[in-house]
């Protein structure tokens, strides 16, 4: 009986671990994952719905975000714009005083010019009249000490 028994548990305990080992392999595993969706829709679960609510939410909030620095950064350039805008006109405006200005100078300093040409011609004519004068000068001194050198000869 005992010969009988080994060879009946020879072959039914690997029967039975070969039958266990093939129903954790093939069976078990499956009803551990999910089952693999049919067509193209995904699986909806409670903390998939959550998820999505969720990460829509971030998006709001990005985009809410972006959107908002966006004005904060389109304000910022029309500032900026207006501000060159104004520093551009006071610039022109400058720039026209400047050349009337210059324009001014021009013509005061032309007059200047002729005057100082005028004055220079009036020096050179009364360093020619003192000249002149000088000459006559010395010429009718030289005449009186003739003169008066014959009147004391006499």
């Amino acid at each position: 009986m005992n010969k009988r028994l080994v060879i009946v548990l020879i072959f039914a305990l690997p029967l039975l671990l070969l039958s266990c080992q093939s129903y954790t392999s093939r069976e078990g595993l499956a009803s551990i994952q999910p089952l693999p969706p049919l067509g193209e829709e995904p699986i909806i679960t409670k903390y998939s719905t959550l998820q999505e609510q969720k990460a829509e939410k971030e998006n709001a909030i990005l985009k809410a975000q972006q959107e908002k620095e966006a004005a904060l950064a389109q304000a910022q350039e029309k500032k900026e714009w207006e501000a060159l805008q104004e520093k551009l006109a006071t610039l022109n405006e400058e720039k026209k005083t400047l050349l009337t200005q210059i324009s001014q100078l021009k013509t005061a300093m032309d007059k200047q010019n002729k005057n100082l040409e005028t004055a220079a011609k009036e020096i050179a004519q009364l360093k020619a009249a003192q000249e002149m004068f000088s000459r006559q000068a010395e010429g009718e001194t030289q005449e009186y000490i003739q003169a008066w050198n014959e009147a004391q000869k006499n």
